[in-house]
């Protein structure tokens, strides 16, 4: 297996609810997203390319970048967001438009990461695995599918949140892939 790992920032506020302490104000963090991405050694192209970096800056670009960065982020349950419909937020006092993001859970950096771990892995599952054009066997899509092996959310430069992709062998989970032969 070859692992290939990205990195991205954004400039993002949130608030967290149910929670005692300074983090229940709204405020901000210049957060370092860290995206590392896997493919069996048998999807190396011929130029000795597993993921090309391109390909995953332009799928952090479209799922973390555009809608994170400088953009508010707030859990559906927030109270904030039943004032007036949210509307307060959603527009700036020039008639502008603000980046609301209503966020399903919590915004926590480990809840970020496994949001995040999601949508890409959904990302490459249609681009590379052979629900877009351009696949023409499913044996050709199992050796091309890019797979997110770990999604880490750094909030400040001494604390994240990690997503990390386990595998479930029966009863058994761990961490990390076991090659059996």
């Amino acid at each position: 297996m070859i692992t290939v790992t990205k990195r991205m920032t954004t400039e993002t506020a949130h608030r967290l609810i149910d929670y005692v302490g300074k983090c229940a104000s709204i405020h901000g963090h210049s957060y370092l997203w860290e995206v590392t991405a896997a493919r069996e050694d048998r999807g190396v192209a011929p130029n000795g390319i597993a993921i090309d970096f391109k390909e995953l800056k332009e799928a952090m670009q479209e799922i973390i970048y555009e809608p994170f960065d400088h953009a508010l982020v707030l859990a559906e349950a927030d109270p904030i967001l039943g004032l007036n419909g949210g509307q307060n937020f959603e527009q700036a006092s020039d008639g502008g438009r603000q980046k609301v993001i209503d966020f399903p859970v919590n915004p926590t950096a480990e809840n970020f990461a496994a949001h995040v771990a999601r949508e890409l892995q959904d990302y490459f599952s249609r681009m590379e695995c052979g629900e877009e054009p351009g696949i023409a066997s499913a044996e050709d899509a199992a050796s091309t599918c890019i797979d997110i092996l770990r999604v880490r959310v750094w909030e400040t430069a001494n604390s994240y949140g990690e997503w990390k992709k386990t595998y479930r062998f029966g009863g058994i989970t761990v961490d990390r892939e076991i090659n059996v032969d």
